[in-house]
């Protein structure tokens, strides 16, 4: 074998493993690109709208509950409203510890469909925290402060339209989806606010990877609704997934699951109760089940 024919051997192995690394590697990642976004969500709602949900542990058990409200603001945009309340026990060991966690939220997007800013105070197993989120640019400004495990402020990156979640909601709705259809979701981790989840405290904004995975029949209301089967992954490459949701063909969010422990075999699930419109008196005097008083 001459060197020459030596050198285009090497060269295709080369080419060949270089070709496998960023299909297996880099390609997936450069593949979740589109995704939903406040316009899906928002365009076209003229109306306020309120979605209540019920939360539950390890399946049965049911722990608290949160509201959702979509309303017009008072001269342009959006604002979304959001409180939960839950109360649980952990086993550690020997250990029961109990979870106390309240939150009040608003994020206000403007009519370019872009968030203008955003608040959260609450507290959980008794210590406080609050967000609070401004435009600037394209980024948010982003302060926090968990009192006694102190204060700091990141600036998040944000496209025009971009849609951000938290730790229990990752993905709010809207869009049309289809089997195969796989996208990137910003989500603020909310857990980091107080050291959950061997966090040191602060907020963490990760990027996780959805993917449609089929079809599948969802029990809910007394009734057989066809859903599509949404997988949160941590990484395109991730075996296991963080979430798994339920979603509508209209973009509705019906069952939210979220995996904790090892192999996730801890889970917390928001299942939807109620769907309604609401008049912009009913809006204004809704009782929310969830008392203000930013999150105490």
């Amino acid at each position: 074998m001459n060197r020459l024919t030596v050198l285009l051997v090497s060269g295709a192995l080369w080419a060949l493993m270089t070709f496998r690394l960023v299909e297996r590697e880099i390609v997936p990642y450069l593949e979740y690109m589109e995704q939903p976004t406040y316009g899906t969500l928002l365009r076209g709602k003229l109306e306020p709208e309120v979605k209540i949900y019920d939360i539950y542990h390890m399946i049965s058990n049911r722990i608290g509950t949160s509201e959702v409200m979509v309303r017009p603001g008072e001269k342009a945009g959006w604002v979304i409203e959001s409180r939960m309340k839950m109360y649980t026990e952990l086993m550690l060991k020997d250990w029961k510890i109990p979870v106390n966690h309240q939150a009040v939220s608003e994020t206000v997007i403007d009519e370019a469909y872009k968030v203008s800013r955003m608040s959260m105070d609450g507290s959980t197993m008794g210590m406080k925290f609050s967000m609070n989120g401004i435009r600037r640019g394209t980024a948010l400004d982003l302060a926090y402060d968990m009192g006694l495990l102190g204060k700091g402020s990141m600036m998040v990156d944000m496209d025009d339209e971009s849609m951000i979640g938290d730790s229990f909601s990752p993905f709010l709705g809207g869009g049309r989806l289809w089997k195969g259809k796989h996208w990137k979701l910003q989500v603020l981790d909310t857990f980091s606010l107080v050291g959950m989840g061997g966090s040191k405290g602060g907020v963490n904004k990760k990027v996780v990877y959805a993917e449609v995975e089929g079809r599948a029949i969802l029990r809910w209301q007394g009734q057989d609704v066809y859903c599509w089967v949404v997988h949160v992954r941590e990484t395109p490459h991730s075996e296991l997934p963080m979430y798994t949701l339920h979603v509508t063909d209209d973009g509705t969010v019906l069952s939210t699951r979220y995996y904790m422990g090892k192999g996730g075999d801890m889970s917390f699930e928001i299942r939807l109760r109620d769907k309604r419109r609401l008049s912009p008196e009913e809006a204004r005097d809704w009782n929310w089940s969830v008392p203000s008083g930013k999150g105490r």
